[in-house]
């Protein structure tokens, strides 16, 4: 589906081995919580028992990092990891019992930028940490470090890409329409097509300059309004398409809708602003979308944010692949955002509590 990234530029994810996605899966907003330290209320305030380790790796992209993990035997257990990236929770399956085996899952889950080489395990040192309340206060601040205001909306910029159009940015901006899949998808999956002079809701930056119509919805009460390339205003004399590139080149997310045998080329864009390209592209039946393929290109400096795509990378046509692509958009950018907001300054922060811990409150001395 990508046809090629620079792996100093781009993290690809293209399906996760450990990941399964049913039917019934609920995806976890990451601006849900705002405002609440999640180890605080998910492990302290409500008196979970689990237990601290402390990893540190001579590999200088792993570093030290610290696992909180539910001790109690249950169907699934909580899960967090503190990096100097930021922190990442997720659930354990039950049948991880050994120490080595829990590190190792929680490495794979929260060091995503490592995926193309983690089949080698770095040479890492552990201790389980003896904890106490200054233990748990420090990390309930690290956890608020990592804090947002909600947002109640959004703007994502959408793509279509015929085949054969993969490389050619000035192709794919004079796309005046697209393929009746595509159609499908921005009214079925995506919103609604809703007329723009009149609109009394989130606009998202577009009037009736730039189009007619666009698409939008609403989504667990967060507003979201789409610039669709295809649909705003297409002057032949642009060859550069200045006006859609206005929109769309200050998305910090794209989703790229690409037909069957076309290859997305993430360099091929000049734009700087844009941090993922979310790409779909159907799987047709008797001329019926019948699943679509995801894969992403994230800016490497953008940290992991859920939900994670599955192997084989397809989900079923249909309403929970809306809510796993819209909340895939929504969470990227908030992890675009994080990167950014806080920067060297809060990165230096926690290099520096976590090598408090690696030499304060634990002696590594298991291997792995």
């Amino acid at each position: 589906m990508i046809r090629w990234a620079d792996p100093i530029k781009w993290v690809c994810e293209t399906g996760r081995p450990e990941t399964k996605i049913s039917e019934d899966d609920v995806f976890t907003l990451d601006d849900e919580d705002c405002g609440i330290s999640y180890y605080e209320e998910g492990f302290i305030s409500c008196g979970l028992d689990h237990n601290l380790f402390v990893i540190s790796a001579k590999d200088p992209d792993v570093g030290t990092f610290i696992i909180a993990v539910q001790s109690t035997l249950a169907n699934k257990r909580k899960a967090m990891v503190f990096r100097n990236k930021g922190t990442y929770r997720f659930w354990i399956p039950a049948e991880l019992m050994r120490e080595r085996d829990i590190i190792c899952f929680c490495y794979r889950k929260s060091f995503f930028e490592n995926k193309f080489r983690r089949s080698k395990f770095p040479k890492m040192k552990y201790g389980l940490v003896n904890a106490t309340p200054r233990i748990y206060e420090q990390l309930i601040d690290y956890d608020k470090s990592e804090v947002f205001h909600s947002h109640k909306t959004y703007k994502f910029g959408i793509l279509y890409i015929a085949e054969g159009q993969g490389d050619n940015e000035q192709a794919i901006y004079s796309n005046q329409g697209g393929s009746q899949y595509y159609d499908e998808f921005l009214r079925t999956i995506l919103g609604q097509e809703v007329q723009i002079d009149g609109w009394d809701k989130f606009l998202g930056g577009l009037s009736t300059e730039t189009g007619d119509t666009s698409i939008y919805t609403n989504f667990r009460d967060r507003e979201i309004m789409y610039h669709v390339a295809t649909m705003l205003p297409f002057d032949e004399d642009d060859e550069e398409c200045v006006d859609r590139k206005r929109h769309l080149g200050n998305d910090i997310v794209i989703i790229v809708f690409q037909e069957p045998g076309a290859k997305f080329d993430c360099d091929v864009f000049t734009t700087q602003f844009s941090q993922i390209y979310i790409v779909v592209e159907p799987v047709i039946d008797n001329n019926e979308i019948v699943a679509c393929k995801i894969a992403c290109a994230n800016k490497a400096i953008v940290p992991p944010y859920s939900p994670f795509i599955p192997y084989p990378p397809t989900l079923p046509y249909g309403e929970n692949l809306r809510n796993f692509i819209i909340t895939k958009a929504i969470n990227a950018e908030r992890a675009a955002m994080r990167a950014y907001t806080f920067g060297e300054k809060n990165k230096r922060t926690r290099l520096i509590l976590l090598e408090d811990f690696k030499t304060t409150w634990t002696k590594l001395k298991k291997k792995i």
